[in-house]
């Protein structure tokens, strides 16, 4: 009993991290993406939320308020018109739940990988400006200056992974 509850609040702790984590990656695109929603998609947004609310009853009213309204102000035009965005946030949704866990912890160990390689790469490029293996070349001085995590948040919401997030926590 004392693991399960254990291991229910490591999953909320690892929840709110993910989520975090990724919210934090495009908090600096929040500014240029949430341009002012329109009445269509405003409209699309509520018809979501009650969708959602009908198929999946009380108990999950707070976490579909709060999903579908993260991806409304982070829906961008090329994302889609509003009937693309309450499809997506319709199929994207899944109720508390064994295949809710299996979902997020199938993104978590995404990023937690995306990130791991990411780092070791990063680290790699500078490998000939931080250790002593050889005399230091020009290249060694501008290999540390390419940054592969430079367009990670336009990447996340291009492929729509980044709307996925708010759908899972």
């Amino acid at each position: 009993m004392e693991v399960a509850r254990l291991t229910m609040k490591r999953r909320a702790g690892l929840r709110a991290v993910t989520a975090g984590c990724l919210l934090a990656a495009v908090a600096g695109l929040t500014a240029v993406l949430a341009a002012p929603a329109g009445a269509a998609l405003t409209e699309a947004a509520a018809d979501a939320k009650k969708a959602l609310k009908a198929k999946h009853g009380d108990a999950e009213t707070a976490r579909i308020e709060r999903g579908v309204e993260q991806v409304r102000r982070t829906w961008r035009p090329s994302d889609g018109d509003a009937a693309a965005f309450k499809a997506s946030v319709t199929a994207e949704f899944i109720p508390q739940g064994p295949a809710l866990d299996a979902v997020f912890d199938k993104f978590e160990v995404a990023l937690e990988r995306i990130d791991g390689y990411l780092n070791a790469l990063q680290r790699d490029l500078k490998a000939g400006l931080d250790l002593d293996l050889a005399p230091m070349t020009p290249l060694d001085e501008r290999l540390p200056l390419f940054d592969p995590t430079a367009h990670f948040s336009d990447d996340m919401f291009s492929s729509k992974l980044a709307f996925v997030a708010p759908c899972i926590t």
